[in-house]
């Protein structure tokens, strides 16, 4: 079903803008079910991961989100929309470790703008914030 670089198939396209119908009118079962089918049928259309991830995120389905979050960065490592579905996942999971990794990973790819600007100002809010807890186990 994949057509080309950069490109979409339009049955794809038209799956996933039926999700976001969904969403909208506040059916986001339903969208994550839609989006879910459609993994299984497709699981190397990085699109298709990162809504699946964002819509288990808007549902407070952090755990749940990690997994196509992860999936949606390996297929495409330089997308900003990703790595912040999978900062966020990471991030209502308690996985501040791993959360640190993936901005690293993300800022390492030389990428800026505000994307870059935001990550940075949150790593250092993070580090400080794990400084601390570990001066208060001590």
């Amino acid at each position: 079903m994949t057509q080309g670089p950069g490109t979409i198939d339009p049955r794809i396209a038209e799956a996933i803008e039926r999700a976001f119908d969904l969403n909208r009118e506040k059916q986001t079962t339903a969208a994550i079910e839609e989006m879910r089918t459609l993994a299984v049928m497709v699981p190397t259309e990085w699109p298709v991961q990162f809504c699946l991830a964002l819509f288990l995120l808007r549902d407070g389905r952090f755990n749940e989100a990690v997994g196509p979050a992860r999936l949606a960065v390996e297929q495409r490592p330089r997308s900003a929309k990703a790595s912040m579905v999978l900062y966020r996942a990471l991030g209502g999971t308690g996985k501040y470790v791993e959360l640190l990794e993936e901005m690293k990973r993300y800022l390492s790819l030389g990428q800026s703008g505000q994307y870059t600007d935001i990550l940075i100002k949150l790593k250092k809010e993070i580090e400080a914030e794990l400084e601390r807890d570990e001066q208060c186990e001590s």
